[in-house]
Formats: C-alpha cells, structure tokens, sequence
C-alpha cells in the first residue's frame, strides 16, 4: 500500500479529511466534548469543522489541531462500560488535549496523500481510509518578512532646500 506519507506534510499546513468510501469530510463535532465524525452530506471542505491543522514536531511526531475544537489535538480515546460483568472497550477519535503527546500521534500510509490511510500510533487497529486535501499552506515567518521590508525601505533624504527653510 506504499510506505509513510508524514514526510509529505509539514508543521501549519491547512488539510481536510475526505473518507474514500463515503466521500463526506470528517468534521470536529460538539458531543460529550470534541468528536471527530462523518459530517452530512454537502459539508464540503470550505466549512471550518472539517479544517485541521497539521502540527508535526521532529520526524516521527504528527497530529491534526481543529480550530473549531478549541484548537485541541485529534486522539483516540478508551472508553469501557462500567458496571457490566464484562466490560466493553470501544475507541472514539475525539479532540481533548492541547498538547502533542502518544495519544496524539499519527502516521500515514499509502501512495499518495489523495489515496491514504491515518492511523493512530498508540492503537494501530483505529485507522481511516481517506483522501487528505491540502487546503492552505502556511504562511512565511512574520518576523523574516518585517526584516525584508524593514531593508528595503529607505528614509527620504531631506533636500538642501528644507533645511534653508527652516534656518529663516
């Protein structure tokens, strides 16, 4: 199926996560706290619940931030039934911690970011099949753009001709 796509991505780029069987965006949702889930169908990538942002730190670690969220990372998140004689596990892809930590963290596969599979790290068995649209860029370093344009500016010399002025 191809080998590791997080090389293909870099930290504050824009994407949206359209699922390869169904063709909807997945979107951030408000349910028991920040779920990720299938949105409706005409959700289309421009409404902000299905932006994530791309946070990478170093090689191996890579998560997605929804804005929408409260600007929490993507995580799959246990869940058992309590009080039952056999309790039952059920992972949900949810929006909860700021950080980027193991639960956090992602790794994509396949031949092209259009034809991909996320996956998380800490529990492999919970992937998506989808088609990662990069919907933005991220911009250039503010403070490298002051500089270019702090040099060339250039202060206008004052003329001969002010300074006789202001000496009558």
């Amino acid at each position: 199926m191809g080998g590791s796509l997080n090389g293909s991505l870099e930290d504050g780029l824009m994407v949206a996560f359209k699922a390869k069987d169904k063709g909807q965006y997945w979107v951030a949702t408000e349910r028991r706290g920040w779920a990720l889930e299938l949105g409706a169908p005409g959700v289309d990538a421009s409404d902000p619940a299905a932006q994530f942002l791309v946070v990478m730190r170093g090689k191996d670690r890579l998560g997605f931030r929804s804005l929408v969220a409260d600007g929490k990372l993507l995580q799959v998140r246990e869940r058992t039934s309590k009080g039952h004689p056999q309790a039952t596990r059920k992972l949900e892809l949810m929006f909860v911690n700021f950080s980027l930590d193991t639960l956090e963290n992602w790794l994509i596969t396949g031949t092209s970011l259009a034809d991909c599979v996320i996956s998380s790290k800490k529990f492999p068995e919970v992937s998506l099949a989808l088609s990662l649209e990069v919907l933005a860029v991220p911009p250039e370093e503010e403070d490298v753009l002051l500089d270019d344009m702090a040099g060339s500016v250039q202060k206008p010399e004052a003329s001969p001709d002010a300074e006789e002025e202001s000496l009558v």
